[in-house]
């Protein structure tokens, strides 16, 4: 059979198929659609010329011998992706022909119960050392050993100088922490960088470890690497709390005023604004000069202007 008839064709609905090779019974492709999707692949074997590892199979199973069967019918088009995504899912991507993952395969697809709770039990974290995360998406496997992870987020990548001042490196996936790496040393690769260190100690990695990066790493961002708490030293303590701003190589407080009184206080990054004494609000400085940067930028264009102005009448009148 190479085609069903207009009975069948209005009556199926969407559904899932698989194809399978009669040699060893097994399924090679996985795959959903409606009215007669399911023969596709064959006719596009005999019909295009073109080559594809789903293609040249089926010429080598011989196009009468493809093995046709219909896994579920009668679905919806958004049931039919789902039955297909598991599918795909459950006998893996690796041991098919299939070029594309099924639907949300990251987000609904097979877990371990770990990755499970990583998905919906992370907490968004804050980075207070000086560190590098590298998203290693394109490169990370499930049930990667830890020198595998370690080799795909250590090398090599195109970085600046700002990596000579991190401390640390840590693998994101899918916005997830998989690992935080203690650097030791970089090293030129060509023109990227590639780093050496080991597993970071227990009181940085146990805050990170499976914990979100939303503060860092936002959807259809297309750059590998971010940088975290990379300003410069202060010195001083939290007016509330105590905490040692200079625990590490970067800020890790603002400076706040009173809006009536103009006291300021200096507060860490974890302590909340409190009211005044004086029954004032405190506000930060900063924002207190929020058009301060398109002042300066514009004083610049300015300056730019003038100076092409000036090349151009000296070179008139000489």
């Amino acid at each position: 059979m190479n085609s069903f008839s207009q009975s069948v064709c209005e009556n199926i609905g969407y559904y899932v198929y698989f194809l399978k090779d009669p040699r060893n019974n097994n399924i090679f492709y996985i795959g959903k659609g409606k009215d007669n999707r399911v023969f596709h692949h064959v006719h596009g074997a005999i019909a295009i010329p073109s080559q594809s590892d789903k293609l040249d199979l089926i010429r080598e199973i011989g196009t009468q011998n493809v093995q046709h069967f219909i896994l579920r019918h009668g679905l919806t088009e958004e049931q039919a992706l789902e039955v297909e995504s598991a599918c795909i899912d459950l006998l893996g991507r690796e041991n098919l022909a299939n070029e594309m993952k099924g639907i949300d395969c990251f987000e609904k697809g097979i877990k371990t119960v770990d990755e499970i709770t990583q998905l919906y039990d992370a907490k968004v974290i804050t980075i207070e050392e000086p560190t590098i995360i590298i998203n290693i998406n394109k490169r990370y496997k499930r049930f990667m050993d830890s020198q595998e992870l370690y080799d795909a987020t250590r090398s090599s990548w195109v970085v600046g100088r700002k990596r000579n001042k991190v401390k640390y490196a840590i693998a994101a996936y899918r916005g997830l922490v998989r690992e935080v790496y203690k650097i030791e040393e970089w090293h030129s690769v060509g023109n990227r960088w590639e780093f050496t260190g080991d597993i970071a100690e227990p009181s940085v990695r146990d805050k990170y470890l499976n914990q979100s990066l939303d503060n860092y790493i936002k959807k259809g961002s297309r750059n590998p690497i971010k940088y975290a708490s990379m300003l410069v030293k202060q010195s001083g303590k939290c007016e509330k709390c105590g905490r040692d701003f200079g625990q590490y190589d970067t800020i890790q407080s603002t400076e706040f005023e009173c809006d009536k009184c103009n006291k300021r206080i200096i507060l860490c990054n974890n302590c909340k604004v409190e009211n005044c004494e004086c029954g004032g609000t405190y506000q930060n400085v900063f924002n207190k000069f929020p058009n301060l940067l398109l002042e300066l930028f514009a004083l610049q264009e300015v300056i730019n202007m003038t100076l092409l102005l000036f090349h151009y009448l000296l070179n008139y009148l000489t």
